[in-house]
């Protein structure tokens, strides 16, 4: 159930309203952000990106001058979105983590800045289920490229870890 985020928490959680905003996305109900003037000046305007992130995967999101209001889906959101990280780990990571359960992929512009906050992120999504694999018809320009998808098998296949610049799309084998 969506829920106001108390002011006198927000100061302590400042890095997790990334992926507040995206559980908010799976809720049912509204989720309100007030007194979170600092995300629009951490490594991008986080106020800005959880908006569009939530918004370009059918979630209707509103930004506001210190926060934002997420209006749950009431279960998996649409997805299907790509989003654009903005150079941002914790917005790659949440976008990843919301594609693994929304309707459809969600593919992301860049997951090369993930290594500098969680360097097994990528292979602990894979051993919870998510794959990954070169995206079709993607050129270089646009890569690298990911995308998560449901949680449908378990355990998954193993796979390598990509470490080139090859465009990439993780999901599950259904």
């Amino acid at each position: 159930i969506g829920r106001a985020v108390p002011e006198r928490l927000v100061a302590s959680m400042i890095d997790e309203f990334p992926i507040l905003g995206v559980l908010a996305a799976f809720a049912t109900g509204e989720t309100i952000v007030t007194g979170a003037e600092e995300l629009r000046v951490k490594e991008t305007d986080r106020v800005k990106a959880v908006v569009d992130m939530l918004r370009v995967n059918g979630v209707n999101a509103e930004e506001r001058a210190d926060g934002f209001i997420v209006q749950g889906c009431g279960g998996p959101p649409p997805g299907g979105g790509f989003v654009e990280t903005r150079h941002d780990h914790r917005i790659a990571m949440s976008a990843l983590v919301m594609g693994t359960a929304s309707q459809k992929p969600v593919s992301v512009d860049d997951v090369s800045m993930i290594d500098t906050s969680y360097p097994d992120f990528l292979s602990h999504l894979a051993t919870l289920g998510a794959e990954a694999s070169p995206a079709e018809n993607l050129t270089l320009a646009q890569a690298p490229r990911l995308s998560g998808h449901d949680l449908t098998s378990f355990p998954p296949p193993a796979r390598p870890r990509p470490d080139d610049e090859e465009p990439l799309h993780a999901g599950t084998a259904h």
